[in-house]
């Protein structure tokens, strides 16, 4: 029987990260899930053993949820540069906007 590392974690947990870091993070951890999952371990009478598929599927549950708390902290990093890139926007197009006030002023100046 070959040995595995049950309850595997994710190399990080996805905080003060880069995104291209968290992407290289997720393409190692989703291969390492895809090998767990995809080893055949059989013993000598052909059959596999229980203990080494239930330590791979812990292992590979560790990883899954490393994956997916690091999916979490690059959406919730989208959201917040999406915010504010429309709270920018925003803020740009009221600066070249002539605000009501503005407007009204310059009518009375030109009935004057």
């Amino acid at each position: 029987m070959s040995s595995t590392k049950p309850n595997t974690t994710t190399s990080d947990d996805g905080a003060n990260t880069t995104p291209a870091q968290l992407t290289a993070s997720i393409e190692r951890d989703v291969a390492e899930l895809n090998e767990l999952l995809s080893k055949e371990t059989l013993d000598d009478a052909g059959e596999a053993s229980v203990a080494e598929l239930l330590a791979r599927l812990e292992s590979a549950d560790g990883v899954a949820k490393g994956v997916e708390n690091k999916l979490d902290t690059l959406l919730g990093n989208l959201n917040n540069l999406l915010a504010a890139l429309e709270e920018e926007k925003a803020v740009q197009d009221s600066s070249q906007q002539p605000s009501a006030s503005q407007t009204t002023d310059e009518k009375s100046t030109d009935k004057q």
